[in-house]
C-alpha cells in the first residue's frame, strides 16, 4: 500500500507540480492554535501535536485522525513534544514539565525549578545518564536520567537573554567525547566535559543573528538557524559563513528517506543531499506567516505549524500538510531526462574539492567561481569537452573562508550553477 501510495506521489510530481497544494489539517475538539508538531518514536505514521491552551493529540495515521491525550496534565500550552504514547510521552509547557509514564495519567517533574516555562529538553553529553531542560528565561536545568527528576541550576557564563533557551543538542568531537550546544536568545554556548561553565562560541555574530532558534550538528561543523539566517562553523564560532542572509529562520528538517535538508521559517527552503543550492518550497495552499514546527514523516509528508505574521494569535498557528514529493517538485525531473549537472565534493571544502559535471552535448565549456560580490575568484577549467561525466580535482588553498557560486558555460551560455562552502 505504501509503494502504491509513493509511485502515485512521484506521477503527481511530474503530471500535476504546478498545482502542488499544502492542506489544512483539522484536529477535531481543539479551539486554541497549534503550537507544536513532532513524529513519534517509532511510528512510521505517527504524529503528535501540541496546542496552546488544548494540550495534546495524537495520530497514528498521518494525520487523519487525532487522540486527545491531554488527559490529567497540569497545564495546556505546549512548548515541545517528544516520545510515542505506548511508551512515554515528555511535555514542556509553561507550567513545567510533564511524563505520561503509564496510560492516561501525566506526572509532573519540576522539583528544584525556579522557572517552569519549559523550552527544550535533552541529554547532558550524551551517555552520562543526565538529561538537561531548557526554559524561558531562567536557564538550563539537569538531572539524573531517572524518575522522578530532581533539577539542579547550571547557569554559569549564562546571562540575560542567554537565559532564554530556544534549542539544546550535542555534538560529537570524537568517538565518546560530547559537547553540550545550547541555542538562546542572546547566541549559541558550549559546554565541555569536565568543566563549569558554559562558553560563548558566537564569535563575529551580532544583533539578530545573535538569536539562535536551531541547532543542527553535522560532520564537522555545526549549522544553526537564527532570526538573520543560516551559519555554519567548522572551528566552534571562530569563524562563521552566512548564508540565507536577513531571513528568520525557525527551525531545520531533514528527510531521511530522500536526504533532503529543509530550512523553515519567514520563507523556506530544500536543499537535495547531492546539491548545495538553496531552493524555495513551493508554498500554494499555505497562508502568510512563519513556520514555527514542522515533522517529516517516513511515509514522505510533511507537517508544518504556520504562526500568522501579526502574531495573532500570540502564540501558535495552524496545522498543513503535503506530500515532499510535491513541494520540492521543482528540483526534480522526471525519470530518465537528461540535465546538465554540476557539484563538487567534500563541500564544504578546505584545500581542495573535486567537481564533477555531466554534459548532456559537447561543446566549449568555462567553468568559474565567483564570491558573494560577484567577483572572479578562479577558474576549475575551460576548453572543449564531449558529452559524457567528468570529473576535475581543484585545490581551494589559495580562497578564503566564505561562500562562493560556481558556473557552468556551455558554448557562452550558463547551463548550471552551485554554492560551494570554504573553510580554514
Amino acid at each position: 500500500m505504501k509503494r502504491s501510495l509513493l509511485f502515485t506521489a512521484v506521477v503527481l510530481v511530474i503530471c500535476h507540480a504546478a498545482i502542488a497544494q499544502w492542506q489544512p489539517v483539522s484536529i477535531p475538539g481543539i479551539t486554541k492554535p497549534v503550537s507544536y508538531i513532532v513524529p513519534a518514536y517509532s511510528e512510521d505514521d505517527g504524529l503528535l501535536a501540541g496546542t496552546w491552551g488544548d494540550g495534546l493529540f495524537y495520530s497514528d495515521n498521518q494525520g487523519a485522525s487525532w487522540t486527545n491525550i491531554t488527559y490529567n496534565i497540569g497545564n495546556k500550552n505546549i512548548n515541545f513534544i517528544m516520545g510515542n504514547p505506548d511508551d512515554v510521552v515528555i511535555a514542556g509547557t509553561t507550567g513545567g514539565l510533564f511524563a505520561l509514564v503509564q496510560s492516561n495519567s501525566y506526572q509532573s517533574f519540576t522539583p528544584g525549578l525556579a522557572n517552569n516555562d519549559i523550552t527544550a529538553f535533552g541529554n547532558f553529553n550524551e551517555d552520562d545518564g543526565i538529561v538537561i531542560i531548557g526554559t524561558n528565561g531562567g536557564g538550563v536545568y539537569t538531572a539524573p536520567n531517572a524518575y522522578p527528576y530532581s533539577w539542579t541550576a547550571r547557569n554559569s557564563g549564562l546571562s540575560g537573554d542567554a537565559l532564554i533557551i530556544n534549542s539544546i543538542t550535542n555534538y560529537e568531537v570524537s568517538p565518546d567525547n560530547y559537547v553540550t550546544l545550547l541555542g538562546t536568545n542572546n547566541g549559541i554556548f558550549k559546554w565541555n566535559p569536565g568543566t563549569s561553565s558554559w562558553q560563548n562560541i558566537s564569535g563575529p555574530l551580532t544583533g539578530e543573528s545573535l538569536k539562535v532558534n536551531h541547532i543542527l550538528p553535522g560532520e564537522g561543523s555545526i549549522i544553526i538557524a537564527t532570526d538573520f539566517g543560516v551559519y555554519l562553523t567548522s572551528d566552534f564560532g571562530q569563524t562563521w559563513i552566512s548564508d540565507l542572509t536577513g531571513i528568520k529562520i525557525k527551525q531545520f528538517d531533514i528527510d531521511f528517506i530522500t536526504g533532503t535538508f529543509f530550512a523553515f521559517g519567514e520563507k523556506n527552503y530544500f536543499i537535495t543531499e547531492n546539491g548545495t543550492n538553496w531552493e524555495p518550497l513551493i508554498i500554494n495552499g499555505l497562508p502568510d506567516g512563519i513556520v514555527t514546527s514542522s515533522a517529516i514523516t517516513f511515509n514522505g509528508n510533511i507537517f508544518v505549524v504556520v504562526e500568522p505574521n501579526d502574531k495573532s494569535p500570540a502564540n501558535g498557528g495552524s496545522l498543513y500538510f503535503a506530500p515532499t514529493a510535491l513541494v520540492v517538485a521543482s528540483g526534480l525531473q522526471p525519470a530518465g531526462a537528461k540535465t546538465t549537472q554540476l557539484s563538487n565534493f567534500p563541500n564544504p571544502a578546505n584545500e581542495h574539492t573535486r567537481f564533477r559535471f555531466n554534459l548532456t552535448t559537447p561543446g566549449n565549456i568555462a567553468l568559474t567561481i565567483a564570491d558573494i560580490s560577484g567577483k572572479t575568484a578562479g577558474t576549475v577549467v575551460s576548453g572543449f569537452y564531449e558529452a559524457g561525466e567528468h570529473q576535475i580535482d581543484y585545490s581551494t588553498a589559495h580562497l578564503p573562508a566564505g561562500i562562493y557560486l560556481c558556473t557552468l558555460n556551455i558554448n557562452n551560455q550558463v547551463a548550471v550553477r552551485t554554492k560551494m562552502v570554504v573553510i580554514k
